[in-house]
């Protein structure tokens, strides 16, 4: 016990002493000189969160301070130019970032930068050093023709079914292709050849290759169609034609520069400002021609998507002229639309070929023919053709009536014979569709038209389809007027010889809606 108290004692006068010394500034140290004032100026170093040499969008900066500044930054203290700032975000006293994003289809350089002066440590330094960094932009959008905007008429996208083309003036193709930029959407592709004329084109339609019509266009308030463009380059001329199926002399065209190469574009078509024509509130627009490269001669391919119009709220007429005038030609007749048309009779019994010709130049024109039949043969009957134009067929869709003009000599209209009409339709297997309707003379002498609905007409021979509307969906080929039977005339104007004239004048032919 002793000896512990005594080292506790000792120990306690040992620390006394030492803290007295202590206190008296013994012990040989003075003390450490103050701190240096802090007057290093901070530096900020910019980095940018894209790695590729062009961006495409929004761009983020990251500013990186040598030492805290605290809250003095701010995104006022940054100045840009190519972009507009976005998010500015201060994650610490030495870090902070901002989000530029450049203009949009475009192409350029953002430049974001911190002059002297902008921000001070905690000492209060400021900045002494500027900061800058740049970065390459391009915001231009590559847009394919097709913006998945144009499913249904009144637009054309060129990959329905039922888009055709008729290429004119020497223009080399026009056809349906792929994008240039993307190989699963459906273009129209028009080539253009320097051998061609300069206002080489294309008709484009949805309708029968004979009426090469669309959805009528409603230009009465709105007169601006557009139509998306690829060309080959900046400046090519486009030029749109409007235009009545049934009456070309009611037209309008309109054109349109372009200010891309290689590259799709919409350009729009102002009908308020034609560049030819002037529009007629009457008139029904509903053909349009595309002609690309307008006025030039050059071998160059365009590519058009998206041709977008306002379509007509009503039902507009549309007209199918069958046949519209006749030419001789050799023994028997063609029509304007390059239709053959001739005459038959029954050759059972003696008949004779009294009058034939044609009357191109009247008011109603027609051909015209007439037999001497014998009232002791009576045949069964006579009759006229006229095929479809050019000889092909002719489709019915969207059409509900036939006008024709069709009268004969006095002596048989008088009597007011029945008139049989046969709509001879497809062939297959040997078999060819008809149908059939009738309709009574009026009496009256001269030119005479009489109108039928189309739904009047009943099968005669079905072939293979189901119905009368599928056959006239399939096509009309050719149009006959009969004189049958009791019809036949065998009173008057006859030659003494019991012969007496029968026959018929055949003018227009036109299906409607």
């Amino acid at each position: 016990m002793n000896k512990i108290w005594r080292q506790t004692s000792l120990a306690a006068g040992t620390l006394a002493a030492s803290l007295l010394v202590t206190a008296c500034g013994g012990g040989g140290d003075a003390g450490a000189p103050p701190a240096a004032a802090d007057t290093t100026p901070p530096t900020v170093a910019i980095t940018k969160d894209v790695s590729a040499a062009t961006a495409t969008g929004p761009v983020t900066f990251t500013f990186t301070f040598s030492e805290d500044v605290g809250s003095s930054f701010i995104t006022d203290d940054i100045t840009v130019t190519g972009g507009t700032k976005g998010a500015f975000t201060r994650t610490s006293g030495t870090l902070a970032t901002l989000v530029v994003t450049p203009a949009a289809d475009t192409t350029g350089t953002i430049d974001v930068s911190v002059a002297a002066a902008k921000f001070a440590d905690l000492a209060s330094n400021n900045n002494t050093a500027a900061a800058s960094l740049q970065q390459a932009f391009n915001t231009v959008v590559v847009i394919p023709g097709s913006t998945d905007t144009c499913t249904a008429a009144p637009c054309i996208a060129f990959d329905a079914a039922n888009v055709q083309f008729e290429a004119f003036e020497g223009l080399l193709s026009a056809a349906v292709a792929n994008d240039p930029l993307n190989a699963a959407n459906k273009v129209a592709k028009l080539v253009k050849q320097a051998s061609g004329q300069p206002w080489a084109g294309a008709t484009i339609y949805t309708s029968d290759a004979t009426a090469k019509t669309v959805t009528a266009i409603d230009l009465s308030s709105t007169k601006v169609i557009t139509l998306r463009v690829y060309s080959p380059a900046v400046g090519e001329k486009i030029m749109l034609k409007v235009e009545n199926a049934a009456n070309g002399g009611q037209n309008m065209e309109a054109q349109a520069l372009t200010t891309k190469a290689n590259a799709w574009e919409t350009l729009s078509f102002n009908f308020a400002a034609p560049s030819a024509g002037a529009f007629d509130p009457t008139a029904v627009y509903n053909r349009i021609s595309l002609f690309p490269g307008f006025m030039t001669q050059v071998d160059k391919t365009y590519y058009f998507d998206e041709l977008k119009y306002v379509a007509s709220t009503a039902v507009a007429p549309v007209s199918l002229k069958f046949a519209s005038n006749y030419a001789a030609s050799g023994n028997a007749w063609k029509s304007v639309e390059n239709g053959d048309a001739g005459t038959y009779i029954d050759d059972s019994v003696p008949t004779q070929f009294w009058w034939n010709g044609v009357a191109s130049a009247d008011s109603t024109p027609s051909f015209y023919f007439g037999y001497g039949v014998n009232t002791a043969t009576k045949p069964w009957g006579f009759g006229a053709f006229v095929k479809a134009p050019a000889n092909g067929s002719a489709s019915m869709t969207g059409l509900s009536k036939i006008t024709f003009a069709l009268w004969g000599n006095d002596q048989m209209i008088v009597r007011q014979p029945t008139f049989t009409v046969i709509l001879k339709g497809p062939t297959a297997a040997g078999c060819t569709t008809e149908l059939k309707s009738t309709v009574t003379a009026s009496g009256a002498l001269g030119v005479a038209s009489y109108t039928l609905a189309l739904n009047a007409f009943t099968i005669q021979t079905a072939c293979t389809y189901a119905n009368a509307a599928a056959i006239l969906a399939a096509g009309v080929k050719e149009v006959h007027f009969q004189v049958l039977g009791s019809n036949l005339q065998y009173t008057a104007g006859g030659d003494g010889s019991g012969n007496f004239p029968n026959g018929l004048n055949v003018g227009p032919i036109t299906f409607s809606n």
